[in-house]
């Protein structure tokens, strides 16, 4: 099978162009918190002597959004009226320091065909960093071993807290992918998602992290 995901945190909608050449993958299932559909290949009828499956097999795609907490209201109605005015709000926080890695073969074909897309689309490239190329090479590797696909890894722990552990303190989305063969195909699944599009082509992001393992891919965005 073959899949694919994203996650996004703090990000607002952000408008995308249609894709010209959009395929449907078999499989899609967008984790947004928690939504999932599917759809499975239907079996052709041929004749008995020209019953072989010649078909490429199917793909699967899976995109996850972490968004933080707006304060709001208490629950026992409005808040009371304030006896001095409120402070300043705090000045926004400054992106983290990126870690410059350096990137090759189709995992740096995965960040150019990215940034073509979103350059198309009027945002900045994203620039690898290699936290999040940690974080993406860890879950990839650790669903090709264990064999599942899934934004929550095996000892529980969603996209943005690997992303956090491996030192990345502002994590922004997760695209995973399973069973693509290049990485043209991979992009071109993604980007026939409206839910993986909006994370590639989310412009407040700024850096990216791109690993595989076997047909596993994992795309990891940072603010």
């Amino acid at each position: 099978m073959l899949a694919l995901a994203t996650g996004v945190v703090l990000v607002a909608g952000v408008a995308v162009a249609t894709f010209s050449d959009e395929i449907v993958p078999t499989e899609l299932r967008t984790d947004s918190i928690a939504a999932t559909t599917g759809s499975p290949f239907g079996a052709d009828v041929v004749p008995r002597a020209a019953q072989v499956d010649d078909r490429p097999p199917p793909t699967e795609i899976s995109t996850v959004h972490a968004f933080a907490s707006v304060p709001g209201e208490t629950a026992g109605g409005p808040p009371a009226a304030p006896e001095k005015p409120p402070p300043a709000p705090p000045a926004p926080a400054a992106p983290p320091k990126r870690e410059p890695v350096a990137v090759s073969g189709a995992m740096g074909e995965v960040i150019t065909l990215t940034n073509q897309r979103r350059r198309d689309a009027g945002c900045g490239d994203l620039a690898p960093d290699g936290r999040l190329t940690r974080a993406a090479q860890a879950h990839a590797s650790d669903m090709n071993e264990k064999g599942y696909f899934d934004h929550v890894s095996r000892d529980g722990r969603r996209f943005e807290q690997r992303v956090r552990a491996a030192g990345y303190p502002r994590p922004g989305a997760e695209n995973i992918a399973k069973g693509q063969t290049s990485a043209s195909q991979v992009v071109k699944e993604w980007m026939a998602s409206p839910s993986h599009r909006s994370a590639m082509l989310t412009c407040a992001f700024t850096t990216i992290g791109v690993a595989r393992s076997g047909n596993y891919w994992v795309q990891e965005f940072g603010r």
